[in-house]
Order: structure tokens, then C-alpha cells, then sequence
């Protein structure tokens, strides 16, 4: 994994062995960081880390749409956001994302996530419930780019 550039601290083959799920976890974690969120984005010289630079792409895709996140948590709470990436992905999927109701934020945010899923086949890795909650994980967020 170094020649892969993946520093692991902390954990070796006996705690992998052992079962030390909270190692191996976080073993997992830099994984998918790595090779599935890190991958695919501009390299800004180590600056920010993956979570600015997703914020960054997010916003390169959903400014012209006339919005922008500062964060991977509470700004994709009501589904505006989120509706707003898939129009601004695939023009015309959900061209009402501006008129979305925030009280209605569950039905937009499975709204946006059945467009994605039906039309450019996106699959859904949260559930709904967990988009809403005011404090969702950013990690966890992170995983849906």
C-alpha cells in the first residue's frame, strides 16, 4: 500500500487477523478515500484534502445553476442541492430544483436520487433519512460523488 501512496498508521497483519474491527475499518476507509473518492479529481497540490475538493467540483457543476455549498452536511439537507447537481449533470432531469420545497426535503432528495439512479445510472449509496439529518456525516457524504 505505500507504493500506492496509502499511509497506513497503526495497524498490521495481526489486527486484521484478530478481527480488530475499528482498525480494519478505518483500514477500509482509506481505501475507498484513495481509490474511490480521491480518484477522478484535479490534483491540488495536497491542498484541502478530498472533502475541499469535492466541495470544489460540486460547486464547478451547480454555480452556473446559480448555487454553491460550503459543506458536505447540512447544505444537502432539504435535496435542493442535490437535485440541483443531477439537473446540472443531465440538463432537464429535475428542472425545478429551485422550486423545491425544504419541508418536503425527503421527497426531493428520493426524487433526485431516482432521476440519477433511472437516468444516468447512479445507485444509491445513503438512504434518504440519512440526507436529512441536520447532522449528517461528512464522511459518509463524501462517498456519494
Amino acid at each position: 500500500m505505500n507504493r500506492e501512496g496509502i499511509e497506513m498508521v497503526n495497524i498490521d497483519n495481526q489486527d486484521v487477523a484478530d478481527g480488530n474491527m475499528k482498525l480494519i475499518l478505518g483500514m477500509v476507509w482509506h481505501l475507498i478515500l484513495h481509490y474511490q473518492i480521491a480518484t477522478g479529481f484535479e490534483d491540488d497540490g495536497g491542498k484541502g484534502g478530498p472533502k475541499n475538493r469535492i466541495i470544489k467540483w460540486v460547486n464547478s457543476k451547480i454555480n452556473p445553476w446559480g448555487k454553491s455549498i460550503t459543506n458536505l452536511g447540512p447544505d444537502w439537507n432539504n435535496g435542493q442541492i442535490l437535485a440541483c447537481l443531477v439537473n446540472a449533470l443531465a440538463p432537464g432531469l429535475v428542472p425545478d430544483f429551485n422550486e423545491m420545497k425544504p419541508e418536503q426535503a425527503s421527497d426531493n432528495i428520493e426524487r433526485a436520487m431516482e432521476m440519477a439512479k433511472e437516468w444516468m445510472d447512479i445507485r444509491r449509496v445513503m438512504e434518504v433519512a440519512d440526507m436529512v439529518d441536520p447532522n449528517v456525516d461528512e464522511l459518509s457524504m463524501m462517498t456519494i460523488k
